[in-house]
């Protein structure tokens, strides 16, 4: 009997081995398309921005074929447990919280948080006209842990979809402050016509217990030898300049880091 239950697990594993290796011919990308400059679509209809330049690199380094699709942002992991997709390339910090769901690739670039208000904020504040503070950030993001844990007492928390739509408010002035990615903030705002009047306020935020350690690719637990195949990508495009190309399409700054 016992060697019969010991041939039983020697077939289950190599069942479930062959169930999750994969010959990755082609890879199944996803990200939101609605967080400029690294993820949208543009006025053609098809994505662009750096995670999705970053990812058809990696594709055209390993010479696999890349098939895209966009997810909203509070169903990405949903949509790697229920493998509709193999990697999700959108701008997803490396969190214990999420390492506990699934699996994560070496960063890929990195950022710490920001926050952002109209220029007269402060002297509402001081002239006590200012009221209740609102306080916005993307549902489900890191910015919406870290301003609930350390604001949701003290402010209005006002959650979205899409951060497109808080800079929007913001400028109606139905919120006060977006607290979101750093470098999202600046490219995808701060930097544009019309947006003179905003600015960043508050210090930066780089804290682990919230950001991580970096932004990396997500998959699903199962398929570790995806992880170790994008890592040899990120490495590959790190070391023959294609990296570098990408980000100076978007970025006048290394958003690597250390």
């Amino acid at each position: 009997m016992k060697k019969i239950l010991t041939f039983l697990a020697l077939i289950t594993f190599i069942m479930t081995a062959n169930l999750f290796a994969k010959d990755w011919k082609v890879v199944r990308m996803a990200t939101e398309g609605a967080y400029p400059p690294f993820n949208s679509i543009g006025a053609d209809g098809k994505l662009t921005g750096f995670d999705v330049d970053i990812g058809r690199a990696l594709c055209d380094y390993l010479e696999v074929k890349c098939v895209w699709q966009t997810i909203a942002w509070d169903g990405t992991i949903p949509g790697i447990l229920a493998r509709k997709y193999d990697a999700f390339v959108g701008s997803m910090s490396i969190t214990e919280e999420r390492l506990k769901k699934v699996a994560f690739t070496n960063k890929y670039y990195a950022s710490p948080t920001r926050f952002a208000a109209h220029e007269d904020f402060f002297m509402r504040v001081m002239m006590g006209t200012q009221g209740k503070v609102r306080i916005a950030a993307q549902k489900e993001s890191i910015q919406d842990r870290y301003i609930t844990d350390v604001f949701g007492k003290t402010a209005e928390i006002v959650r979205y979809d899409l951060l497109p739509s808080e800079y929007l408010d913001m400028k109606s002035g139905r919120i006060d402050i977006v607290c979101a990615d750093g470098i999202a903030l600046y490219e995808g705002f701060l930097k544009l016509p019309g947006n003179e009047m905003f600015q960043y306020i508050g210090p930066t935020i780089t804290d682990e217990k919230y950001l991580g350690i970096g932004v990396g690719i997500a998959v699903h637990k199962n398929n570790q030898d995806l992880v170790e195949l994008l890592n040899k990508g990120i490495a590959g495009i790190r070391a023959n300049g294609t990296y570098q190309k990408v980000q100076s399409k978007y970025f006048n700054i290394d958003v690597y880091g250390e």
